[in-house]
């Protein structure tokens, strides 16, 4: 009901997934900002719905999702006796990848950046990371949204940014002491403890001349499945 409220499509289930997309069949203006809005509210709707989960049955349903946007072929798509209508392509497969990281970095939602340029600014954005997914050449820059700007989120988003900031200067004692930092203070969170083994792996072994922010080691899975 959310994707539908949005104006989305509501493509097909798979598994315990939910394949959707926007613009087609009809266009739909701001069609981004419509999927970001889409995403955020089934996240609310679900932290609405945990309480009772946990008092009925003790379990909690957890999300991923990843929204990029990009060209892709849309109709009906089959043979003369069975078809489906959807849509194919790098963009698709890029959507999906994104949202496979979400495991990776304990986080619901992970935007590319593109889909970040066709966002109404409003939101809080918080950089991830630069990834080279399967089937892409050059890296992807990612981020996550956070549906209101919530003071303590602003606060961390910015202790976080200052630590990044390090991690691209290559000053990567600094920033494993302000991510040491972030770590201690929210130990839940997958983020920063990726970033501070990362911080530790380059302060022994610093990455060459040129270096565009990926890293490749570790438990890292550099090209995402």
């Amino acid at each position: 009901r959310v994707i539908l409220s949005r104006n989305g499509t509501l493509d097909k289930f798979i598994g315990d997934a939910l394949m959707c997309f926007w613009n087609a069949p009809l266009d739909i203006t701001h069609h981004e900002t419509e999927a970001l809005a889409a995403a955020l509210n089934i996240r609310k709707a679900l932290g609405e719905l945990h309480p009772t989960l946990m008092k009925r049955y003790g379990v909690e349903i957890n999300t991923g999702m990843g929204l990029h946007t990009g060209v892709c072929r849309v109709g009906n798509m089959g043979s003369d006796d069975i078809f489906d209508y959807t849509i194919i392509g790098d963009s698709v497969n890029l959507a999906s990848r994104l949202e496979s990281l979400t495991k990776y970095y304990g986080l619901q939602l992970l935007v590319s950046e593109q889909m970040l340029a066709g966002i109404k600014p409003g939101q809080q954005v918080q950089e991830i990371d630069c990834v080279r997914v399967k089937g892409k050449d050059e890296p992807v820059r990612i981020f996550t949204v956070y549906a209101d700007t919530d003071p303590s989120i602003e606060k961390q988003v910015n202790q976080y940014n200052d630590a990044l900031a390090l991690y691209k200067e290559m000053a990567f004692k600094q920033s494993a002491d302000q991510f040491e930092a972030l770590a201690s203070a929210h130990p839940e969170s997958k983020l920063y403890a990726i970033y501070l083994d990362r911080c530790r792996v380059f302060a022994d072994s610093p990455p060459e001349e040129g270096w565009d922010g990926r890293f490749q080691g570790g438990n890292y899975v550099d090209e995402a499945v």
